[in-house]
């Protein structure tokens, strides 16, 4: 009899710190679950602030390069001289490169975390080069 209470005794025991483990177990798990998911926000909210950043600075520039084309149109307009065939081809380049970079501006929230470092490179290449080109358009103008 006291043998029975003794591995009864032991069965219980075995059984307690078992159930505990378990229960340790599924706390870490969520506890894991939960650090995912606060690392995920943490990342998407990062790469909205880099889209919002780089929103405002693209929709600067084209603000800017739309004044300034839209202001030498209205000058040509009201002058009797025509453009060079140069000037021309410059201002149309000028203008299919802001057109360019505001079309992938309008896909900038369709990037993704891992679209986005390419997409970002290859952006700010074309801000960088639509800028270029309407300081030169203008200073060449002078």
């Amino acid at each position: 009899m006291k043998r029975i209470f003794i591995y009864g005794l032991l069965f219980l025991m075995i059984g307690t710190v078992s159930a505990c483990k378990q229960k340790t177990k599924k706390a870490d798990n969520n506890d894991v679950k939960q650090e995912m998911k606060d690392v995920s926000q943490s990342v998407s909210q990062a790469l909205e602030e880099k889209k919002a950043d780089l929103t405002s600075k693209a929709q600067e520039l084209l603000e800017q390069a739309n004044q300034k084309i839209d202001n030498f149109k209205s000058t040509m307009d009201n002058q009797s001289d025509k453009l060079s065939e140069d000037k021309e081809k410059a201002l149309k380049k000028l203008e299919t490169q802001r057109d360019k970079l505001k079309s992938d501006l309008d896909q900038l929230n369709d990037k993704t975390q891992e679209q986005w470092e390419q997409f970002k490179t290859q952006f700010d290449k074309d801000m960088d080069n639509l800028s270029q080109s309407v300081k030169e358009f203008f200073d060449n103008d002078k």
